[in-house]
């Protein structure tokens, strides 16, 4: 479950420009989330499957933020 696609796809074309490359060859991949928690959730998930080294986070920031890491 992804979304709405015609949502998703208009997302995508907004961040990315409707003549971007990635989206002309379907490099991109957009989920729709319930809310702004869950989308940094899914956000900071996919972050964690990359496993980057270092990862920088605001001060102040929230505490969730943390959460997401530990």
């Amino acid at each position: 479950m992804t979304g709405i696609k015609s949502f998703t796809s208009a997302g995508a074309k907004l961040i990315l420009g409707d003549d971007s490359p990635l989206i002309k060859n379907n490099a991109v991949s957009s989920v729709q989330s319930v809310g702004g928690t869950g989308a940094l959730k899914l956000g900071f998930e996919l972050l964690k499957r990359a496993k980057p080294s270092i990862v920088y986070i605001s001060n102040p920031t929230w505490e969730i933020l943390y959460l997401y890491f530990s």
